[in-house]
């Protein structure tokens, strides 16, 4: 590994800690726009993958939570405020393991998103290491035996469109990181709404899904399966558990995988 990478990683472990892992990512979905817009590869670059800078931001909240008043699942807080550089360290090494995992993915070419596997991976590491004492949600439990079934019915028709038209999106652009980089921007109005839905998690898989199958149906199943997974992870696993593990990286990874093993090189 280049020692300009490893610095570079570090620097944006830092940078994400710095800003809010949201805020962060909604820059690299900006800067994905631009590189697909420009025909550039600037995802490649360690500085700018989520895998790096948004690890960032999950190890130095879940750090910082521990001696400041602030959620360690909440990784919108900016941490500037905090001004300690234990913080920022924290930050740093959590964008250079974040980096590490990545490579090691991507080289080995295992059969599942490679910035997924990195994120869902420190997450979890973060959330043992740090000794969080809630490690699930009983209150997202209570919702999934008595919610109003109405609930998951928009929640099926929300992942439907969203996959429809990203899957539309790929067939015309033959880009399926396209629906991805838009999800990510259009986080920018999460920071004036909480309310605001996520939706990098359906559009990704959907992407990979029609990339690979070219099959608009099956496009459709993956894209209510990543939102379903992603909705339930969430709800116990992570809203109020004490530090963040992303529930649309896990959902990424668990579609990605089945994705890979099923239909990648078969079409």
């Amino acid at each position: 590994m280049e020692l300009e990478y490893i610095l570079l990683a570090l620097a944006g472990g830092g940078l994400g800690s710095l800003i809010g892992g949201v805020q962060i990512f909604i820059i690299t979905g900006f800067v994905g726009l631009v590189s697909l817009l420009a025909h550039q590869h600037f995802f490649s670059h360690p500085l700018l993958i989520p895998a790096v800078v948004f690890n960032g931001a999950v190890v130095a909240t879940a750090y910082a939570s521990k001696k400041y008043q602030i959620k360690g699942f909440d990784v919108s807080q900016p941490l500037v405020t905090t001004e300690d550089p234990l913080v920022f360290i924290f930050g740093a090494l959590g964008g250079f393991i974040g980096y590490c995992l990545f490579q090691l993915a991507y080289s080995l070419q295992m059969p599942f998103d490679p910035g997924a596997f990195s994120i869902v991976v420190v997450g979890t590491c973060t959330r043992c290491l740090l000794q969080s004492k809630q490690l699930y949600n009983h209150r997202g439990i209570v919702f999934l035996e008595e919610g109003d079934k109405k609930y998951w019915v928009y929640l099926i028709l929300f992942a439907l469109s969203i996959s429809f038209l990203t899957g539309y999106l790929t067939q015309k652009t033959k880009s399926y990181a396209l629906g991805f980089s838009l999800s990510a921007f259009s986080l920018v109005f999460s920071l004036h709404d909480a309310h605001f839905p996520t939706t990098h998690h359906i559009s990704l898989i959907a992407g990979y899904t029609m990339m690979y199958t070219h099959d608009m149906l099956l496009t459709l199943l993956f894209g209510v399966l990543a939102e379903t997974i992603c909705d339930l992870f969430a709800r116990v696993f992570n809203t109020d558990c004490g530090t963040h593990i992303d529930p649309p990286a896990v959902s990424i990874l668990i579609c990605s995988f089945l994705l890979f093993i099923l239909f990648k090189g078969l079409f």
